[in-house]
């Protein structure tokens, strides 16, 4: 989302300086066994800033293209322990800069209690909410896909099969769209620290358990 950090520039990063067939970054993904590309080498959009977050469309992978400054604020918090980290090069007009690439290798999907959880679609032709459930990440993913009723999925509760989750302050997490999910007290820090180019979404997602 264009952010006034950004000059209303989406996204900031808009090439790889390395072409596509031999970019590693191409060929990150979510999944361990990544293998550490030699070098990362962007190219930020000239009419942008540089920002602590910065919005790319060059990675397929899900994660975070952040500062030295936003990394060292959220090393000290409890990420998910399933994670990668890269240095990459940005260039900007005449610098080039140093940032951190934070991949996630897991998706925590497989946590969600399905049965529990009721979803919810937001109709963008009708302007209306409808609630529903979902019998796995893939009975999900196809309501989000169904052409025939365009809209956008969203949870307000959440029932998780996994305790250890609640310990978390950082975790991916689909559901109907890629989710970085962040704990209140990490937001709070990101806050105090003055980090510019990233926006939390307001709706607050609850967590239940329901398991053993």
């Amino acid at each position: 989302m264009p952010h006034t950090h950004t000059r209303n520039i989406y996204p900031q990063i808009f090439a790889s300086m390395i072409p596509i067939e031999f970019d590693p970054l191409m060929q990150l993904s979510n999944k361990k066994g990544n293998k550490a590309p030699e070098r990362f080498i962007l190219r930020m959009d000239p009419r942008t800033v540089a920002t602590d977050f910065v919005s790319q469309s060059c990675i397929r992978a899900r994660g975070l293209l952040i500062s030295p400054k936003a990394y060292e604020v959220i090393s000290t918090f409890n990420i998910q322990p399933d994670h990668e980290v890269y240095q990459v090069k940005i260039e900007h007009k005449d610098k080039v800069m140093d940032y951190i690439w934070l991949n996630p290798t897991k998706d925590y999907e497989t946590a969600i209690h399905y049965e529990k959880t009721v979803f919810s679609k937001y109709d963008f032709l009708n302007e209306t909410t409808k609630e529903f459930r979902a019998t796995n990440a893939k009975d999900l993913a196809g309501q989000l896909l169904d052409d025939t009723n365009p809209g956008r999925i969203f949870c307000r509760k959440i029932f998780l099969n996994d305790k250890s989750l609640f310990e978390l302050d950082l975790f991916l997490m689909y559901f109907g769209v890629d989710e970085i999910l962040i704990s209140k007290a990490l937001h709070k820090s990101l806050l105090a620290a003055k980090l510019k180019g990233f926006e939390v979404n307001r709706e607050h997602v609850l967590f239940g358990y329901e398991g053993n």
